[in-house]
């Protein structure tokens, strides 16, 4: 209905009602302005619905009798004294197992592809001393509550795969961790306790376990309400000073607003076991145009023409829940590394983080420069964990297309532009055709249309990968090679078919002429169309130039902790 009302309008404003004399022109003005409006509401009420028809993300609630059926299953699948220490270790202290984390991502233009391999280094003496064939338990990732991972897959060193926990033994472990803990707490503490704890401590405890299964609202990521620092700290105070119940009470505070995904493997002798895991990360689009590399207008034509730069931006949250961490970035094939930086400065970071400590001593980071080539590669050493409500520290890196690339061939039609067009103003400039002489061939009119034709294909027919490989200047370079293409094959048939209009074929004043070219029209299509081809020919050049000097020179570090 709203489609044949803009349709109705639109004739209206085309058409028009001539016999009405102004009233006709009143009413083509005020069509064309439905029109617009119509056209406005049309768009606005789309985009409406395509956004409120989006999937709102939630995490269900589950019942008191759920918690008290998870409570149960912490009695009935217990886990070891070593087996709970070494899972809580995990997920609250990870860099006390972790020594090594790499962490390498491969970009097309709308998805990052993620490879994560942790190696944990395992007392064995400690965790696998009293039973080598008992499995562990151990957290890959800790994630906020209602993220998604999507094509999780989990391997062994080996490449044998491996299975993580459901969400309900997810669940019975955590229950089994904070049980095993606060038990040893007890008996650690010297009180006489068998396998269930005080009715107080049982309240305690399923508190905090309701507030796992089912986190409340919350006013920023990551902070605690007052009901639940109060569950915390009574879970922590259930014996005072002891070690094991404030570890029960770190990993209550950790898991209110987190899950957590968990493996089981066997411990070798070494201690040493190496976990790889493998998810498609969606690449958001950073919209600040600071952060691009360009103006507000620049960005808005970037989106509407498909031209937008790979800008490829990662957290490094990894860093510090290991000793030793390695980040490695590739771009899609046909592009290479322009810029990277560290947001905040890698220098002021790592200066107001420096450490003070024996456990965690001044960081060492190196950020070499791989520009020119289509990866990036960061290594950190004792990586300083940001404070409290501090912002995360990341990697931004932005990838260009390759030479020759868009803007040569870009370049190329818009050189052959200036060419027909200036070939074909010479021709019409002659004295014989000014008088009204016809070619008697329409080639002319066939090669003016071939630039435009070219331009079309190399700016829009090139599917998925095109599209986003092409630079922004090559994209508005076709665009102006097909409207001058297009002007110069109407303005040929239009002088060859016998229209004169004064305004197409006005002569320039008298002695003046451009390249030989004196008809007012056509001496302004050379003017346009050689400074496309000079606008893009320079930009191909510099360009060229740059990623010349980028691949050729040797490497060196750009910043050292």
């Amino acid at each position: 209905m709203v489609f044949a009302t803009i349709c109705l309008f639109f004739l209206a404003a085309v058409v028009g009602v001539h016999r009405l004399g102004i009233w006709g022109g009143v009413i083509r003005w005020v069509a064309a302005a439905a029109d617009v409006l119509l056209v406005s509401l049309a768009v606005a009420r789309r985009l409406t619905a395509t956004r409120n028809s989006s999937h709102p993300t939630a995490v269900a609630a589950l019942s008191g009798d759920s918690v008290s059926e998870i409570q149960r299953l912490a009695a009935t699948r217990r886990l070891t004294v070593e087996q709970a220490r070494l899972l809580a270790l995990s997920i609250v202290k990870p860099d006390a197992v972790r020594d090594r984390v790499v962490e390498s991502y491969e970009t097309d233009h709308r998805t990052l592809h993620r490879k994560v391999t942790t190696d944990f280094r395992i007392d064995s003496r400690q965790y696998a001393g009293r039973s080598r064939r008992k499995r562990q338990y151990l957290a890959l990732c800790v994630s906020a509550k209602g993220d998604m991972h999507d094509g999780f897959r989990v391997h062994a060193a080996d490449g044998l795969a491996l299975t993580t926990e459901s969400h309900r033994d997810c669940l019975a472990l955590v229950a089994s961790m904070v049980r095993v803990l606060v038990l040893n707490a007890y008996r650690g503490h010297g009180l006489d306790v068998d396998d269930d704890l005080p009715p107080d401590a049982q309240d305690v405890e399923r508190r905090a376990l309701d507030l796992i299964i089912n986190p409340g609202a919350r006013e920023a990521p990551g902070v605690l309400t007052r009901q639940e620092c109060e569950v915390v700290q009574q879970l922590g105070d259930l014996i005072p000073g002891n070690n094991q119940a404030k570890l029960a009470a770190t990993l209550v505070e950790a898991l209110i607003s987190q899950y957590v995904v968990i493996t089981s493997v066997p411990v070798p002798r070494d201690g040493v076991v190496s976990i790889t895991y493998e998810q498609t990360v969606i690449l958001s689009e950073d919209r600040s145009a600071r952060a691009s590399g360009g103006s507000g207008l620049k960005m808005i034509l970037r989106r509407a023409l498909g031209a937008r730069p790979i800008v490829v931006k990662v957290r490094v949250d990894n860093a510090w829940t290991c000793r030793s961490f390695h980040l490695d970035v590739t771009g899609p094939e046909g592009f290479y590394l322009g810029r990277q930086a560290m947001e905040p400065d890698a220098a002021v970071w790592f200066a107001e983080h420096g450490g003070d400590t024996i456990e965690r001593p001044d960081p060492y980071y190196r950020f070499r420069r791989r520009l020119g080539q289509r990866y990036a590669h960061f290594y950190a050493r004792d990586f300083p964990e940001p404070k409290p409500g501090e912002k995360h520290p990341q990697l931004g890196f932005h990838f260009y297309e390759a030479p020759p690339g868009s803007d040569f061939r870009a370049s190329l039609a818009a050189v052959c532009t200036v060419l027909l067009v200036w070939l074909t103003g010479l021709a019409v400039s002659n004295d014989a055709l000014s008088a009204g002489a016809s070619l008697g061939s329409d080639v002319p009119a066939l090669l003016l249309a071939l630039p435009a034709i070219a331009a079309g294909r190399l700016g829009g027919g090139l599917g998925l990968q095109g599209r986003s490989a092409r630079s922004l200047s090559a994209v508005l370079s076709m665009i102006a090679t097909f409207l001058i293409s297009v002007a110069a094959t109407t303005f040929f048939i239009l002088r060859n078919a016998g229209n004169r209009l004064p305004r197409l074929n006005g002569a320039l004043p008298q002695h003046l002429s451009v390249l030989g070219v004196d008809r007012a029209a056509w001496a302004v299509l050379i003017v346009l169309a050689a400074g496309n081809a000079l606008a893009i020919c320079y930009r191909w050049i510099v360009r060229t130039r740059i990623y010349d000097f980028l691949a050729s020179r040797p490497p060196s570090g750009v910043e050292q902790g």
